[in-house]
């Protein structure tokens, strides 16, 4: 199908997004810093951390998220 393709996460949908040059210079900048091949990747990344961080999506893998560790979980 147009406009899909898969990662580890499943089916992926092709978006549209605009970003000023100030955005996208920091896209290339973390591209090109980090072991991240592509700028969608990399929005993907940076979309998915802060849909996290901010409790709109919730990952299915186990274990603590570092905020929950402490000495009395420390295994």
């Amino acid at each position: 199908m147009p406009g899909t393709s898969e990662d580890n996460g499943g089916e992926l949908t092709a978006v549209s997004v605009q970003l000023n040059a100030e955005m996208l210079a920091a896209v290339d900048r973390l591209v090109d810093h980090h072991s991240i091949e592509t700028r969608p990747e990399a929005i993907r990344l940076i979309l998915k951390r802060w849909l996290t961080e901010n409790q709109m999506l919730r990952l299915n893998e186990e274990g603590k998220r570092p905020e929950e560790l402490n000495a009395s979980n420390d295994g």
